[in-house]
């Protein structure tokens, strides 16, 4: 007859507001400073059966990993297709978009889950539209020989800005349709619409505002 061995099983569970990589690290380090100082014995045999940090790890590996591919294409099309700066400016367009995302989220008390950092890979191939188109027809004005920089940039603004507006406002509600989930399934999936819709809200305001006034900036500069 096999021998038996006493368990306990121990969960830890994060709070609201609460970052599980922090806390699966701290965690570990604790272990071990406990091992170190004998208040855990070494026959001890401490097991991890679940830990969801592994999927948030590799979600935010995979984040970081589309960024990097999606600036360096858009880079690399507006280097070929335009220009130094034009390029330099559109490729800015994503990680400005990330950080605002990521501050509105830190305010709404949204956390990085993965359900979040679907959100987030998702966005990526959304939130370089408006810049390209912005950063394109600015350029296309400025070849026609006829205007300025500052000239090209407001009548790019005056005639783009519905289109670009109607647009976005189309795609996010799409999205946000998806807030108004009632029950279990309306939180679950509740920071993929929020994410979405904050992103892409983003990427106008600086597709209309920064965008323009970094154009502007560095052409000053030639």
């Amino acid at each position: 007859m096999a021998a038996t061995t006493n368990s306990v099983q121990l969960s830890i569970v994060k709070r609201s507001g609460g970052s599980i990589l922090d806390l699966v690290d701290l965690g570990n380090k604790k272990i071990e400073e406990m091992r170190a100082n004998g208040r855990i014995p070494s026959s001890l045999i401490i097991t991890t059966i679940q830990d969801n940090s592994e999927r948030i790890r590799l979600d935010l590996t995979q984040l970081i990993h589309d960024g990097i591919i999606t600036v360096t294409i858009v880079i690399l099309v507006h280097f070929a297709v335009i220009g130094v700066i034009e390029a330099f400016v559109a490729g800015l367009a994503v990680p400005i978009v990330f950080f605002i995302t990521f501050v509105v989220m830190a305010f709404a008390g949204q956390t990085l889950n993965f359900l979040s950092m679907f959100a987030l890979i998702l966005s990526l191939g959304l939130l370089v539209d408006d810049a390209i188109v912005v950063i394109t027809a600015i350029n296309q004005y400025k070849r026609s020989g006829k205007f300025t920089t500052k000239e090209a940039i407001l009548l790019v603004i005056r005639d783009f800005k519905r289109v670009l507006i109607s647009t976005t406002l189309t795609v996010v509600w799409i999205f946000s349709a998806m807030l108004f989930m009632t029950g279990l399934i309306g939180k679950f999936i509740f920071s993929i619409p929020f994410i979405l819709t904050v992103t892409l809200l983003a990427s106008l305001v600086v597709a209309l505002t920064l965008n323009p006034a970094l154009s502007l900036f560095f052409a000053s500069l030639e």
